[in-house]
């Protein structure tokens, strides 16, 4: 194999498989990465067994072949450091050659034979979004997954497309993120649980302007673009019925600034943070007082809403919990509604904003 490539080109595509390549510890043949030549391009392939990122860039090639760079890391390593724009790669006696102006390095290469190959995909179903909304959608429900393995189906994002819409739910027992949009009718019916690195891994490696295919098997979903290809294992398992979970009707609602009210829940989770206290939220004649306690110190501070419903309404809860659903949201404004101090609260943009997203919370008791 000989070829002639641009550093940035090689850069970019290492950005791309960098992060699957070598995180499998227990197996070290996956520190190492497949690079193949062939006609005008190369494609370089990283797995960790779970996520399959193959890369592909337009290079010089001189002679075609195929090998695995042992340790990839040190490979991006050298190839980073490089000093000039053009890269020269060729295997050598059981070795591949690195040249760039007066630097010249060598790297141990070893067979493809043991490699894993990329997952066989088989495709179900398949449609396209923009990079942009699969980026926000990822970020508006990943947050929001189990991050212990007591409901394997929970550690991930679960997609499903139902009545022209995708929706992207994630929960885990103490609160649930929802979030939608539209697309294409022959996606319609599809159901898949995305484990949550897998999909972290996924927002992390498109760009916002790419036009992302999305494709599902029975096993495996790609996430496609014209350079790059993600393959994930997809989680076993029946998800739990969420549209069940979400409360219909409400008591009391407040309507506020996010800001403001995200700004005020911050003050007081100083405090709360000191043990495992809740912020305590207090509604009642058009203001919410924020209130919060430890052994060290107390903070309370008021904001004015607006309010629908009779009755004053005291609830607790985790700051964490309530913070990432009210960050969550990109409206200027957020609704939120209530039933008792014992029964979740559901957090939605306001009235005029379309934003397509819900959070559902479940408070603390508060002690007496």
């Amino acid at each position: 194999m000989k070829i002639n490539i641009l550093k940035q080109e090689l850069v970019e595509a290492l950005n791309a498989i960098g992060r699957v390549m070598g995180s499998n510890v227990a197996i070290p043949l996956l520190k190492g990465f497949v690079i193949s030549a062939k006609g005008d391009q190369i494609t370089m392939f990283a797995t960790n067994t779970d996520i399959s990122t193959k890369a592909i860039i337009k290079a010089e090639i001189f002679e075609e072949g195929e090998i695995v760079i042992a340790d990839g890391k040190l490979f991006n390593d050298i190839i980073r450091k490089l000093p000039k724009d053009e890269v020269k790669l060729e295997v050598k006696e059981g070795n591949i050659e690195i040249k760039s102006g007066r630097s010249k390095s060598k790297l141990q290469i070893i067979g493809t034979e043991d490699f894993p190959k990329a997952p066989t995909f088989k495709e179900d179903k398949s449609f396209k979004i923009k990079g942009s909304t699969l980026k926000e959608l990822i970020s508006k429900s990943v947050f929001a997954i189990a991050t212990d393995e007591v409901r394997p189906v929970l550690t991930g994002v679960y997609f499903e497309v139902k009545s022209g819409l995708l929706n992207l739910i994630a929960l885990d027992g103490i609160r649930l993120s929802h979030t939608y949009t539209t697309v294409s009718d022959e996606a319609e019916g599809l159901s898949a649980i995305v484990p949550g690195k897998g999909a972290i891994e996924i927002s992390k490696a498109i760009e916002e302007d790419e036009e992302i295919t999305l494709a599902f098997s029975s096993n495996h979903c790609l996430f496609k673009t014209d350079s790059k290809e993600i393959v994930v294992r997809l989680l076993d398992g029946e998800y739990i019925k969420y549209s069940s979970i979400m409360p219909t009707e409400f008591s009391k609602t407040i309507t506020t600034g996010k800001k403001e009210i995200v700004d005020a829940i911050e003050r007081a989770a100083i405090v709360a943070k000191e043990g495992s206290n809740p912020i305590i939220l207090l509604i009642e004649n058009g203001k919410l007082n924020i209130t919060a306690k430890s052994q060290l110190g107390c903070t309370s501070e008021d904001i004015t809403v607006e309010e629908s419903g009779a009755d004053s309404l005291e609830i607790a809860f985790n700051n964490k919990i309530l913070l990432e659903g009210l960050k969550a949201a990109s409206s200027e404004k957020v609704k939120l509604q209530f039933n008792s101090s014992t029964s979740p609260c559901l957090i939605v943009p306001s009235d005029d904003s379309d934003e397509a997203f819900e959070y559902l919370a479940l408070p603390v008791r508060i002690r007496s």
